[in-house]
């Protein structure tokens, strides 16, 4: 029975999650806007799939290929017919920016999410850079990757990758969780 409970508490948070995710976008720039994104007070940082166009428009980037993050959970890389390519940037400076593997557990049957690695970390992800994720693929309903970073309030913050594959809105958003590990 507590199997149970824990699977429909996952199916509901995966929707929240897609639901919290389809938000109105913002303009920031012609080049780079209509994408998933989350702002925080000052902060805006989005995530898109990653276009010539788009790569384009930045002056420097960083690139992460994702096969490490897969091998890390997987313990060997796991073949891909496809594999996507993701863009991430923000209109302040990123400091410690990586890429996180994480889990989930329940505490008193509260979801929690909780980092285990950083892979391609940045010491600061700058305006105008941008940070490219070759070959990302999800799995399962729960996210099992994110980002992390130190805002310019000194505060590590964490963000799921959440993919909507319903085809109504931008696929890719970033939503904050708390780290309860």
């Amino acid at each position: 029975m507590r199997k149970l409970v824990r699977i429909i508490i996952s199916v509901c948070f995966a929707a929240l999650l897609m639901a919290c995710s389809s938000d109105a976008s913002i303009d920031i720039d012609e080049t780079l806007n209509t994408n998933g994104y989350t702002q925080t007070e000052e902060l805006v940082i989005q995530i898109s799939r990653a276009t010539c166009e788009l790569k384009g428009s930045f002056d420097n980037l960083h690139e992460l290929d994702y096969a490490v993050v897969r091998k890390a959970r997987y313990g060997e890389d796991i073949a891909l017919a496809y594999g996507d390519r993701l863009m991430i940037w923000a209109n302040i400076p990123l400091r410690n920016f990586a890429v996180i593997l994480k889990s989930n557990d329940f505490i008193y049957d509260e979801l929690i999410f909780i980092p285990l690695e950083t892979f391609g970390m940045v010491d600061e992800l700058l305006p105008g850079e941008g940070f490219l994720i070759t070959e990302y693929a999800g799995a399962g309903t729960l996210p099992w990757s994110g980002i992390t970073f130190v805002d310019s309030d000194g505060v590590q913050r964490y963000f799921s990758i959440v993919q909507d594959q319903s085809g109504i809105s931008e696929p890719f958003s970033l939503v904050e969780f708390k780290n309860r590990g």
